[in-house]
């Protein structure tokens, strides 16, 4: 095998330059890549399995980290070097496991705060390594780590969502995060001892700014997560659970890839259908709502004209479908809010309506 690297690294010097010299960022990139492909959805057993894997992993780790600093025992210290590794490796792959997940579920206008949050932690992590010896950075990452989890998989576990859920992942993630920081007080008792306030105000800020996240509407309400939502002018149910749309025929080849033009042209008093799927996990029934809303030209603020709520069943891989129908349109900016019933954004779909008194070309899909 040396053999051959050799051959390799003498025939492609400067492919092995650039890999020697960017091998972690390389890392990074395909494992990156690897859990978009591979973590298709939040309620699949073996994606849990992963993330309590990584979980455990930093756990132990933290507690190795601050036993080998302790000097205890001496075959704890002999493997000191691999243990930052071990836990900058298990963040790796649960930061970028979150940060699939839930820019899946949120929408980018309202909760881009909470995805930079975790793209900071995902690409700084790659930096970390020499700092995760340090007690308050390991608890804290790592608390951020738990609460992100436990977020979507007591949802998921307890077959329903809403603000009762959310509040009980936060006392999950407190009472994990307790019994982690006994553990690691009985290794590390002096050390600990002089840091237990700091770690204690450290995690309850963190509890804080997670559940102040989550009634601002900026975690995204995951395990829901959007998979499609258009304008149509026409919507019908078909045999077999399918429907049937009329959509504008596109103007150009690229926005028929993207299946929905921008613009829709509506005859005075015409109606129009926001039609959306929304994935939820197996035995979750809850309520969304379809927010209709347009763009005031004087003060430039969106104003909601109609609210319509419709119950979806989880389950189907490519989400629950509902639709809702609009009349009274007028021309000017529109906008398809797809939200939870707190008014958490699931996803939105923005268009301009122009009004003609010729109708448009139109084309058949079905959904």
């Amino acid at each position: 095998m040396k053999n051959h690297f050799a051959a390799l690294t003498t025939r492609f010097p400067r492919c092995a330059r650039f890999v020697s010299a960017h091998y972690s960022t390389l890392a990074f990139l395909a494992g990156f890549v690897w859990d978009n492909l591979t973590l298709t959805r939040v309620d699949l057993w073996l994606n849990h399995i992963g993330l309590l894997f990584y979980l455990v992993v930093v756990a132990v780790g933290i507690i190795l980290i601050n036993a080998s600093r302790a000097s205890q025992p001496a075959y704890l210290t002999r493997w000191a070097f691999w243990y930052p590794l071990a836990v900058q490796f298990a963040f790796g792959g649960l930061f970028s496991g979150y940060f699939v997940f839930y820019s899946r579920s949120g929408s980018l206008p309202a909760s881009w705060p909470f995805l930079f949050f975790l793209a900071a932690l995902l690409v700084g992590n790659e930096f970390l390594r020499e700092r995760y010896h340090r007690l308050l950075l390991q608890v804290g990452v790592f608390y951020i780590a738990l609460f992100s989890y436990a977020i979507f998989a007591v949802p998921v576990v307890l077959r329903s969502v809403g603000t009762g859920v959310f509040l009980l992942s936060g006392l999950v993630s407190l009472g994990l995060a307790a019994l982690f920081l006994a553990l690691l007080a009985l290794v590390v008792t002096e050390r600990f001892r002089v840091l237990v306030r700091r770690v204690a105000l450290l995690v309850i800020a963190i509890y804080a700014l997670f559940n102040a996240f989550y009634f601002l509407n900026i975690i995204p309400p995951l395990p829901l997560s959007l998979k499609d939502v258009g304008m149509y002018h026409s919507v019908e149910r078909i045999g077999g659970g399918g429907y049937r749309v009329l959509a504008e025929a596109p103007r150009s080849a690229w926005l028929e890839w993207l299946r929905h033009d921008r613009t829709v042209h509506l005859s005075p008093g015409g109606t129009l259908y926001c039609f959306s799927s929304v994935f939820a996990p197996t035995a979750i029934t809850t309520r969304i709502y379809h927010s209709w809303e347009y763009k005031d030209a004087g003060t430039g603020d969106w104003v909601q004209a109609t609210r319509v709520p419709f119950p979806i069943t989880g389950g189907r891989d490519g989400g629950y479908r509902g639709f809702s129908l609009k009349g009274a349109l007028f021309p000017g900016r529109w906008r398809c809010d797809v939200e939870t019933e707190r008014g958490a954004l699931i996803g939105r779909r923005t268009f301009r309506i122009v009004e003609t008194d010729v109708p448009p070309a139109l084309v058949e899909r079905e959904l």
